[in-house]
Formats: C-alpha cells, sequence, structure tokens
C-alpha cells in the first residue's frame, strides 16, 4: 500500500446561501396542493485557499408531508451551520 503525505489544512473562510424560486414548467399537483415554483437552497462555501464548492439544501417549499422544508432549512442552516 503506497504511503500518502497529508493534505494541507484548509479551513472555510466563507458560507454564503441562497434562496432561488424556479418556475416549473408546468403545476405539479398532488393531494396536498399545487405547486408552480420550487424553492431550492443553494450552498457555496469558500476555503481559505480560494476554492469553491457549491451545494443544494433538498427540502419541499411547505411542511405538508416532510418535515423538511424550505424555511425550516433556512433558519437551521443560518443558525447552527453557517
Amino acid at each position: 500500500m503506497p504511503i500518502v503525505a497529508p493534505a494541507p489544512a484548509v479551513s472555510l473562510e466563507e458560507i454564503e446561501l441562497r434562496v432561488l424560486h424556479l418556475p416549473l414548467v408546468s403545476p405539479f399537483t398532488t393531494s396536498f396542493g399545487t405547486e408552480t415554483v420550487r424553492e431550492v437552497i443553494v450552498v457555496r462555501a469558500r476555503t481559505s485557499d480560494g476554492v469553491d464548492g457549491w451545494g443544494e439544501i433538498v427540502t419541499q417549499n411547505a411542511p405538508a408531508y416532510s418535515s423538511e422544508y424550505t424555511h425550516g432549512a433556512w433558519d437551521v442552516a443560518t443558525r447552527w451551520l453557517a
């Protein structure tokens, strides 16, 4: 097994959260209602050496059939993670 040198330490310099409102091509209807817009939380993390990483917090628009919804995830992310 080859010996691998440890990677240099990198720290997070900045975390940015954005809520995007994406219109759906056609309405999405279930027994819980109809949605015409998809809310998405996008996360950008920047390291001390200037590298950006992007991710998404996957949620529903409202707490209908899942307890994970956009405003709740935003609250958790801004209070506890960012």
